[in-house]
This record gives structure tokens, C-alpha cells and sequence, in this order.
């Protein structure tokens, strides 16, 4: 299965020795046209391509355009493609043989023989508005039907066979509703015995790619058979209101598409058989977060089938979004009931801080046709997060910053060259160092060289590899992700908005700087030792201590700076040093500046070496 999406040429492999070989391709891009061509001068339908489209290739112009293709060892044949010329056959039966050789037009339900003498031969081109049913050549006659679907739309559909006998053995009969499994793949016929409705409910298409189904309704056309549980091509289908009405749907994986159908609708008594167009492409603005609320907003839905008094909204959210992502689910999740047009805003409270949530709304029209407005997601979360271990985090936001040093500013080393760095999404940062205290309450011993300093002082003479171990077993407690910053996330919330030398200004004196003596513990503040965390000024973002105290361990390898913007960048893959960042009690005002940088093997633990936290939001 090919999707394609934007312009695209689409060349088809040499069909020799490839039979049986079948290949679909699926236009989902609504803008752009896909081209369809051959090689080595072979033909499409044994008719070459250029008489075929009168140019020189085939096009599929709009969303959801489908061609499939099989090869018969020789050419690419079509088993479904919508432009091009009508083309039709005729045949004739000889006891229950079916031989088709000329035109003719199969305009009605077709159905050859019921034994398992029967045979089908078929050498052309098929035609015609409904389907073809045919029965044999098997001691089991149910496990040999062949559907032979046209759509609606004039397609040439060809059957690559020209041996004369054609079987088919992947099928399932449903009598009842249920939901389809893997093992359900194929044909899947609806023929209830008794006078009801059915419901097929689809299975999730995550990580199914390539499962298609042909879904066909065999029973009377009084009965509907309702397909529910996850999106086609990104609506609500239609319920199958007509007998022989058929469906084919495959999965990308992620979603289901559809890939043909025929006289689905025979229609509802409203007379609504299309879904109501979302406003705004669909798309559900969530206001910005408070920590327990937020406000959803949309644009109003159109319906040129029901009156838009009618349409109904209902919304739902969950901080699971399987719980959301479809009509289903999203019913079943909800204590809420639809409510009339006007609804187009609505405040949700009572959330909990901390928490991602996933908020989607679906209109409904009077036909029971519904669409899903995109599912957008929203973290709702406090400012401060604190854990069990008295750690305590601020929420840094998303942005764009500089990263590096102008080359004016004092003590700028060269490896400080600026470049515009993006922050893509918000994170927690420590607002402190790990202290002794938190990491002996996690690893059940004290490492420090300064461990007379005290529980409430920075955790030294731990390795990069020592901060991984921790880390790991702190993330085993169950409590969050959690991990070393990215260099660039280090300098962000050092920086806190500013974009001087320190988070409070500029540098004046490369050794004693009065702005720096207000934030940090350096070498002439210091008295050559370690301090207690959070005894200086916060930056903006209510951080402590980046400026001083100690060297703070970060995730990436050391290597100089790219020179193109960048967004999230992680470093290179491999290197001999590990970066950490902030200078330490012992150091220069220069070396505390939030640019400076240096990097230490990732095995060596150092007195002046720490490391601080950061927690991802949505790991």
C-alpha cells in the first residue's frame, strides 16, 4: 500500500515475473496531483497509457483517489481506477461457465452458478454498476465466493487471470455484531439470518498497516449495518443501508482509508446522509492553560443537509488519548450530553494540575452523521511541580533564544560562537542542584567530598555516569521522567530571558563581578567551598544557583557549535566529554557566565561537579 501525500510521480516497478504481485496507491494530499507511469514501455490494462489518458501518464487528482494495480506476469492490470475511458465486456455461459471475450454492459447483480463444477473465465475488461457474485469450483462452495466489486464511479476493473479459473478463500460470514479482529482480513460478508441491524466495530489500525477489510451487506435492505469504533479517511461512515452495498478500507498503520465503496446509502429517513463540515478545517483552540482549567472555543459546524439549529456538540477529554480519539471512545468517556449549535465555547475546570490532557469535540447533524474537530492537546500545568522526595521544579516555556556569547562580552571563549536556538516544547527544570540529602534518600549513600557541608548542599563528586544511575532509579520510583538537560536547555533557563552575561546583566570584571556576587558562590564569595542550595538570588524563572556553586552535568557530548538555527539540538552522537555548565565555587566570575562552557570525561567525578534534574512533561 503506497499513500501518498503533495505532488508526486509514482513510476510502477517492471511487472515481469512479479504475478500476482498487487500494489494500491492512495492519494490522502487534498492540493496536489499524483502521476501514475510505467517503465520499459509496458501498458496498464494492456492498453498502452498514453491512448489510455490520451497524454503521457495516468493522474489521480483528488483526495482519496485510488489506484490498485495487480501484474500478470507481463503488464500492470487495474482493479480499480477512477479516470479514464468506460470501458465494458460481454460473455456468455456455457453450464455455468462464465467466458467473457466482448463488450457488453453487466448492469445488474450478476450471479453465476452454485456447484462445485462451476467455473469463471475472464480475459477483458469488466464494467458495470454492481457486483458480480460468483460461486464454484470448490467441494466447498462457501469458501470459494468471489466478489467481484465495481464502484459507482466508472473504474476499469480488470481480473489478471488468464488461466480461466479464479478462487478465493479469504472470507468471513457475520451473522451478529462484533468487533473484526486480524483474523477477519479480506472478505467480510454481513448476512444475517433475523430481522436485525448490525454493528461492525473496526479495530484499532495502529500498527496494522497494510490490514484491509471488504466489509459487504448481503442481508435486506431494511436492516443498516452501522461500521463504528475508529475514523475513515477522517469522518463518521455512513451506516450500509442497501443490500450488496460493500466497503473496502486499509490501514496506513495510524488510520483507516478508504480505498472503494458502492451504494452505501439508501438514505436515512432525514434524508442526511453526509456528515456536517467542521468549522475552521476542525480546528478546537484550547485557551492558555491555568493549572486546573482551561477554555475550549471552535468555529461552528455546516450542514447543507440539516438545519443548523440541529447540530449538536458533544466534549469530551481524558488524560488518555485512546480514551478520545474517535467517536467511540470518545462517547463512552464523557458524562456530558450533546447540546444545541450555540455551544461553540466551553470552560472546563476541575482538572488536575501537573496533568496532560486530551480535549476533542464532535458535531452531530440530525441524521446521526458526526465529525470529530482535530483532537489538540493541552498541557494543563502548574508552575511549580514538587515530588515526594522534596525535589521542586519550575515550568520552564517553550521559546527562542541566542545561544553562545557576543564577541564583545568579557572572558568569551571561542568555543561561544551565537546561534538561534528553539526550544520546542516547555519543560520542568530543577530549581536547584540535587542536594546530598535527595541523593542519598535515592541511592542510599552520600558521595560527597563536602559532606560535612550538609544535607541541603549540592551533591558532589559524582560522573556523568553516576547521574545516569541516579536517575534511573529515581525514574523506578515511579514518579515522573526524569533526566540531565540538553546543553541548550541548560543555557535557556540559565538565561531566564536575558540575553547579557548573567541572568541579572552584564559582566564588568572578568575576575570579582558585583552582579554575579547578588547570584552566585564563586571563588571570591565562596571561602573555597560548596554552599547550602537557594541561599542567592533566583533568576527570572525562579532558578537557583546557576551561576556558581558547582559545575552541573548536561546529556549532550561536547562539540562546537553548529552555524544554522537549530531547534532542540542534542549535540552529536558520540564524543570523549561530556558537557556540564555554571562554574563552580572555586572559579572566576568569566567562568560562571550563562555562555561558558566545558566538558569532563563522562567516567570522572570531581568536587566540583553536580548535576541538576530536568522533568519531561510528556516522555
Amino acid at each position: 500500500m503506497v499513500f501518498v501525500s503533495g505532488s508526486s510521480q509514482i513510476t510502477l516497478p517492471s511487472a515481469n515475473n512479479l504475478y500476482g504481485r498487487m500494489i494500491t496507491i492512495k492519494k490522502v494530499d487534498s492540493t496536489h496531483a499524483t502521476s501514475i507511469l510505467t517503465v520499459n514501455s509496458e501498458t496498464i490494462d494492456n492498453i498502452n497509457r498514453d491512448i489510455l489518458n490520451s497524454g503521457t501518464e495516468l493522474i489521480l487528482p483528488d483526495q482519496f483517489d485510488d489506484l490498485t494495480v495487480i501484474s500478470n506476469g507481463q503488464n500492470w492490470v487495474s482493479l480499480g481506477f477512477r479516470k479514464g475511458d468506460n470501458l465494458t465486456v460481454t460473455g456468455t455461459t456455457q453450464s455455468n461457465h462464465l467466458i467473457v471475450t466482448q463488450t457488453t454492459d453487466l448492469s445488474g447483480n450478476t450471479t453465476i452458478g452454485d456447484s462445485s463444477s462451476d467455473a469463471l473465465t475472464i480475459n477483458a475488461v469488466l464494467q458495470g454498476q454492481a457486483p458480480l457474485i460468483f460461486e464454484g469450483a470448490s467441494a466447498d462452495a462457501i469458501q470459494t465466493k468471489i466478489i467481484v466489486e465495481n464502484p459507482t464511479e466508472a473504474r476499469k476493473i480488470t481480473i489478471p487471470d488468464s488461466s480461466g479459473t479464479i478462487s478465493l478463500n479469504n472470507f468471513t460470514i457475520i451473522n451478529d455484531s462484533r468487533t473484526l479482529t486480524t483474523n477477519d482480513r479480506g472478505i467480510v460478508l454481513i448476512s444475517s439470518t433475523t430481522n436485525k441491524d448490525i454493528t461492525i466495530t473496526l479495530p484499532d489500525p495502529t500498527g496494522h498497516s497494510g490490514l484491509r477489510y471488504t466489509i459487504k451487506k448481503t442481508n435486506e435492505s431494511s436492516n443498516k449495518v452501522a461500521i463504528t469504533g475508529y475514523a475513515i479517511d477522517g469522518a463518521v461512515f455512513p451506516d450500509m443501508e442497501t443490500q450488496y452495498a460493500y466497503l473496502k478500507i486499509v490501514s496506513d498503520g495510524s488510520n483507516w482509508y478508504k480505498i472503494g465503496e458502492h451504494s452505501i446509502c439508501g438514505c436515512s429517513s432525514s434524508g442526511d446522509s453526509n456528515p456536517p463540515v467542521p468549522g475552521d478545517s476542525g480546528t478546537l483552540i484550547v485557551s492558555d492553560s491555568e493549572s486546573t482549567s482551561v477554555t475550549l472555543s471552535w468555529t461552528a459546524a455546516v450542514d447543507n443537509e440539516s438545519s443548523q439549529e440541529n447540530l449538536e456538540y458533544l466534549v469530551c477529554y481524558s488524560e488518555s488519548y485512546t480514551n478520545v480519539n474517535n467517536y467511540v471512545s470518545c462517547e463512552a468517556n464523557t458524562t456530558a450530553s450533546y447540546s444545541t449549535y450555540s455551544l461553540t465555547t466551553l470552560g472546563v475546570s476541575g482538572l488536575t494540575s501537573s496533568t496532560t490532557y486530551y480535549f476533542n469535540v464532535i458535531v452531530k447533524d440530525e441524521g446521526d452523521n458526526k465529525a470529530l474537530y482535530s483532537g489538540t492537546t493541552t498541557t494543563t500545568e502548574g508552575q511549580t511541580y514538587i515530588n515526594s522526595l522534596g525535589m521542586t521544579f519550575r515550568l520552564i516555556p517553550a521559546g527562542t533564544f541566542v545561544m553562545g556569547s557576543p564577541s564583545d562580552e568579557l572572558g568569551r571563549g571561542s568555543d561561544e560562537t551565537q546561534y538561534t536556538v528553539t526550544i520546542s516544547e516547555p519543560y520542568y527544570m530543577q530549581t536547584t542542584e540535587v542536594t546530598q540529602g535527595q541523593w542519598k534518600a535515592v541511592m542510599g549513600y552520600n558521595p560527597s567530598t563536602f559532606d560535612s557541608c550538609g544535607l541541603t548542599c549540592p551533591v558532589e563528586s559524582v560522573s556523568w555516569e553516576d547521574a545516569q544511575t541516579f536517575i534511573a532509579t529515581l525514574n523506578a520510583m515511579g514518579e515522573g521522567t526524569y533526566a540531565l538537560p540538553t546543553e541548550a536547555q541548560w543555557e535557556y533557563a540559565a538565561r531566564a530571558g536575558s540575553d547579557k552575561a548573567f541572568a541579572n546583566g552584564e559582566i564588568s570584571n572578568t575576575t570579582t563581578d558585583p552582579n554575579l556576587d547578588v547570584m552566585g558562590w564563586y571563588d571570591s564569595n565562596s571561602n573555597s567551598t560548596p554552599h547550602a542550595v537557594a541561599q542567592k538570588q533566583a533568576n527570572a524563572w525562579g532558578l537557583f544557583d546557576m551561576h556558581g556553586n558547582l559545575w552541573e552535568w548536561c546529556q549532550d557530548w561536547y562539540d562546537s557549535y553548529p552555524t544554522i538555527s537549530v531547534t532542540d539540538p542534542v549535540g552529536p552522537s558520540s564524543g570523549t566529554g561530556r558537557v556540564n555548565r555554571g562554574g563552580r565555587f572555586a572559579n572566576l566570575s568569566q567562568d560562571c557566565r550563562s555562555a561558558n562552557r566545558s566538558s569532563w570525561n563522562p567516567g570522572n567525578r570531581h568536587e566540583g561537579i553536580g548535576l541538576r534534574l530536568l522533568k519531561i512533561l510528556n516522555p
